[in-house]
């Protein structure tokens, strides 16, 4: 169905982060209920909304395990930009079982 919803074995999903649910309230948003997320968010996008909302769809796309997208997620950026953020926060969504590392040489082979 597609729906956003708690952890259920019944899904088949082997593992949990940890992170209880719980469904938006109304007006909830990431300004003002998420303050420390969105200032890393605004800041590692230089305040672009669209590159904003690029950083949130990847976030998206690791909490749902959408593999059937069929894309890699590259992040790039200088020093304090905030790829480690997004790194941390990559590996809280999937889980640290479901996460591994790798280098730019383990991709040649």
């Amino acid at each position: 169905a597609k729906v956003f919803r708690p952890h259920r074995k019944e899904d088949w999903l082997t593992c949990h982060n940890g992170v209880i649910y719980t469904p938006p309230a109304d007006g909830e948003n990431l300004k003002e209920h998420a303050p420390n997320f969105y200032r890393w968010l605004s800041h590692s996008a230089g305040g672009h909304a669209r590159k904003m909302e690029r950083i949130n769809a990847a976030l998206f796309m690791v909490l749902a395990n959408r593999y059937d997208w069929q894309l890699f997620i590259e992040v790039t950026g200088t020093g304090g930009s905030g790829k480690s953020v997004f790194t941390g926060i990559a590996r809280l969504l999937a889980g640290e079982e479901n996460t591994t590392s790798g280098t730019i040489q383990d991709m040649d082979t």
